[in-house]
């Protein structure tokens, strides 16, 4: 389920690709799979695993800038929105240590 430039049709999928990744160690596929999830607005949200992968990639204050701007586009977000963001709003504090 590839459109005809190589990326996943759904949004899941490619995070689901991502995680593999991420999960046999292979992380600057891993980073450019994510990269290419978090341009999905479904898949936003969830695009907080990237910073994880980051992280475990020894890229730390990458990871933490994108863990902080996480924090700062949901905190600015409405309720409704940040409802919905609310595992991610809280992972991303948690990384930070907000």
């Amino acid at each position: 389920m590839r459109q005809p430039d190589g990326r996943f049709k759904v949004p899941e999928m490619q995070l689901l690709y991502a995680r593999s990744l991420e999960a046999a160690s292979r992380f600057d596929e891993a980073k450019a799979a994510y990269a290419a999830a978090s341009r999905s607005v479904p898949a936003r949200r969830r695009a907080a695993a990237r910073p994880c992968c980051l992280r475990r990639a020894g890229e730390p204050e990458v990871a933490l800038e994108l863990f902080q701007a996480i924090v700062r586009s949901i905190a600015k977000a409405d309720p409704a929105y940040l409802r919905t963001q609310r595992e991610w709003f809280e992972i991303a504090k948690r990384e930070i240590g907000a």
